[in-house]
């Protein structure tokens, strides 16, 4: 939250970059929010194993993914106002560690005990959702 208060308390001029930055960010509570809702939905509807419909199809973690996203749009999008203000990135750094290296192994972790699991890692990206060549 540092670079959104800094930026509240600032005030700087905004420019185009500021807004690129802010769609941005509102496209990745879209994909976090999209991701949880068809989370949801095959949670009520009874499903067993692993989400395969939409966003994860291609990602194991696009809630993650969204969240990651929101905050680095937050801070590039203030970084890039206030040029002189570079440190503004650091909690979305601290963020995207803390999701690489706690979040991710912990959820992967849980998820390992479902059968399976090692085919669904092999064949789905961690984060990016991008098309993975299926492993037979």
């Amino acid at each position: 939250m540092l670079s959104v208060i800094f930026t509240y308390e600032v005030q700087p001029q905004f420019n185009v970059w500021s807004i690129v930055f802010f769609v941005f960010s509102l496209c990745a509570v879209f994909i976090e929010g999209l991701a949880d809702c068809t989370k949801h939905k095959f949670r009520h509807d009874g499903g067993t194993g692993f989400i395969r419909k939409g966003i994860w199809k291609y990602s194991r973690h696009p809630n993650y993914l969204g969240e990651i996203s929101f905050w680095w749009g937050i801070a590039l999008g203030a970084v890039l106002v206030m040029p002189n203000k570079w440190w503004l990135i650091v909690g979305a750094v601290i963020n995207t560690l803390m999701f690489l290296f706690v979040s991710i192994p912990m959820a992967d972790k849980r998820q390992s005990r479902k059968d399976g699991f090692a085919l669904y890692k092999a064949n789905t990206r961690m984060l990016l959702p991008i098309y993975k060549k299926q492993s037979p």
